[in-house]
């Protein structure tokens, strides 16, 4: 939930957010390259997660020989693609690997680690969170549409303006209702913590 709005920026307005930062002869093949590696992020995102647990209950060293193998993999793909594709094939050389691990390797580690099964895991890491993304994304695609950002600080005004639809979407869709009861609770307290700290303050 952390990396989707970033993800989704980068994919459906990556070529704008380039332009605009470094300049407009590069939006094109630079904002490319950014959606492909995009894809790493969101993937990277839901493997980290598993990386996390697997360390904090020490059975992190099966995941060892897998990165490593990532990584050679990465290096070799992208020699071999960039040659047919330049910096394009760099970038899928980047993502082939991490998507081949986090759809392949960390559900079924997580599986047998933990007994979490795939289908609870790509659920609740990929699949809600992907669908309650999705108004975000169109959205902003209608924003890039309609009324495209001549200045990164407008650029980011758009993003901020967008940003309250996430967090109602992932709110409704991706949190069980005690998750929305704990989080209520939290600020609820927090809140009244903060009005009694202005009132005696004020007195």
């Amino acid at each position: 939930m952390v990396a989707l709005p970033v993800v989704t920026i980068f994919l459906v307005r990556g070529n704008s957010f380039i332009a605009l930062w470094i300049g407009p002869q590069y939006g094109e093949l630079s904002g490319n390259v950014l959606r492909v590696l995009a894809f790493s992020i969101l993937f990277w995102a839901g493997s980290s997660i598993v990386g996390s647990t697997m360390l904090g209950i020490n059975r992190h060293k099966p995941m060892v020989p897998v990165a490593l193998s990532e990584a050679l993999c990465n290096v070799v793909l992208s020699i071999f693609l960039v040659k047919k594709m330049g910096i394009i094939g760099v970038a899928w050389g980047t993502l082939i690997p991490s998507l081949l691990s986090s759809m392949l390797f960390c559900p079924w580690y997580l599986h047998r680690t933990v007994g979490i099964h795939p289908r609870r895991y790509v659920l609740s890491a990929w699949l809600k969170p992907g669908l309650a993304i999705l108004p975000f994304a169109l959205l902003s695609y209608a924003m890039e549409r309609s009324w495209p950002a001549h200045s990164l600080l407008l650029f980011f005004l758009q993003i901020a303006l967008c940003l309250p639809l996430v967090l109602v979407c992932f709110w409704g869709m991706c949190l069980s209702s005690g998750q929305r009861m704990a989080y209520s609770r939290k600020f609820s307290v927090a809140l009244g913590r903060s009005m009694s700290r202005r009132l005696e303050e004020a007195r």
